[in-house]
Parts: C-alpha cells; sequence; structure tokens
C-alpha cells in the first residue's frame, strides 16, 4: 500500500529557483503528509469542480525528490519487467482511497507511470532506443497487462497508456 506516514522531501538544489521543468518542489524541502496531501488536493478539486490526472512520474523526475534513501532503493531494485505491474497496485490503493473519500469522480484519467521506458527505468533517457525491438515490446505487453488488471478492478476510470519509445 502506499506509505501512509510523511517522508522527507528535498529541496532539489538549494539555492536556486524551485522551477525545474515543469516540476515545483514542496516549499524547501522538508515533510510530506502523502495522504493527508492527496485527499487535500482532492477535497479542493471536487470544491471547484476540477478534474485532475493521477499519475506516478517516479522513475522519470521525482525519485530524486524523496529524502528516503530506502524507499528509493527498494523501489529501483524492483526488476523492470515487475514495475509496471507494481505501480498498478499501487494505482489501484490511491484510487480505493479516493473512491472510500468521495472523490473518485474526481480523476480525469489515470496513467501507471509517466515515460516509463525513459530515465532510470531502462538505464536513462534514450537508452530504450537501444534495447532490442522485442525487448520494447515485452515492456508494451508488460504494460498493457497491467492496465488490463487496473481496468478490471476499477471499469469507471479512463486509464492512459503513456511510453517513451516502447512498442516500437
Amino acid at each position: 500500500n502506499p506509505p501512509n506516514g510523511v517522508v522527507p522531501i528535498k529541496e532539489p538544489y538549494p539555492g536556486f529557483t524551485r522551477n525545474i521543468r515543469q516540476s515545483w518542489c514542496v516549499g524547501n524541502g522538508g515533510d510530506c503528509a502523502l495522504v493527508t496531501r492527496l485527499l487535500e488536493l482532492f477535497k479542493a478539486a471536487k470544491k471547484y469542480d476540477v478534474h485532475i490526472i493521477l499519475s506516478s512520474w517516479y522513475y522519470l523526475h521525482t525519485y530524486w525528490y524523496c529524502g528516503d534513501n530506502a524507499l528509493n532503493e527498494r523501489l529501483h531494485a524492483i526488476p523492470p519487467h515487475e514495475r509496471f505491474q507494481y505501480f498498478a497496485e499501487q494505482l489501484s490503493h490511491i484510487i480505493d482511497l479516493l473512491r472510500q473519500n468521495g472523490y473518485v469522480e474526481q480523476i480525469a484519467f489515470a496513467e501507471i507511470l509517466n515515460e516509463a521506458d525513459g530515465l532510470k527505468f531502462v538505464g536513462n533517457y534514450g537508452n530504450s532506443n537501444h534495447v532490442s525491438r522485442e525487448e520494447r515490446q515485452r515492456f508494451g505487453k508488460d504494460h498493457d497487462e497491467a492496465i488490463t488488471w487496473l481496468r478490471k478492478r476499477h471499469p469507471d476510470v479512463l486509464f492512459a497508456y503513456d511510453s517513451y519509445a516502447v512498442g516500437g
């Protein structure tokens, strides 16, 4: 299940701007109560009739924000072909939490991972261009199976497939 406690958030580049491409740091680092923040976000979304895209950018842009090195090590240790299913299961827990709190209708759509085959997922951006066609297709199959698994559990939620280069 997703962590219910507080995780430390690192300031990405101390003394420099917080706007790093499209990612914004939470304050100047510090602790973040994940579930509390998520529910606050969805409460505001419901109040203002806003729909939110659920996505994990973990391997792409955000793992370096987390100051919990044990958590990062555990997630990076997941074999690449098991990552889609693992993150699908975690996404399912989040959707269940939102459903239990009356916020599932605020989900615009959900994706397991954003551009999962980029950066650390396959050993840095562009490396998937050097993976064989068969291996890229295997990642695509892993992704398809995880989305199918999610659709069976949450038929009322729209799921997207996002990839840097998988499948081609």
